[in-house]
């Protein structure tokens, strides 16, 4: 909560696990791990290990999965590929 509030960010909600449960729940094998949901509530990437939001292929794969085409020339492709059913619905 201190980092947000340090770095002025106040549209993100701060979720505390001090069991380490959801990791098993989501099936991350490790932290970090970055999970992209859609509007409809269901996972359409997941990221293992840091990533770069601010990458060429960040920015491709948020753009793919909006329906955008605008990675910027030479980015390569990023995976997109949906990982299966979202954690609820397992």
């Amino acid at each position: 909560e201190s980092f947000l509030k340090d770095n002025g960010i106040h549209n993100l909600t701060s979720y505390l696990d001090p069991g380490a449960k959801s990791l098993a729940l989501f099936g991350f094998p490790g932290l970090p791990t970055s999970i992209l949901i859609d509007a409809k509530g269901q996972e359409v990437a997941r990221l293992i290990g840091p990533t770069e939001w601010d990458s060429p292929k960040a920015i491709a794969a948020i753009d793919a999965l909006r329906g955008k085409d605008t990675a910027p020339p030479g980015a390569g492709s990023a995976s997109t590929a949906p990982t299966g059913p979202a954690p609820n619905d397992r």
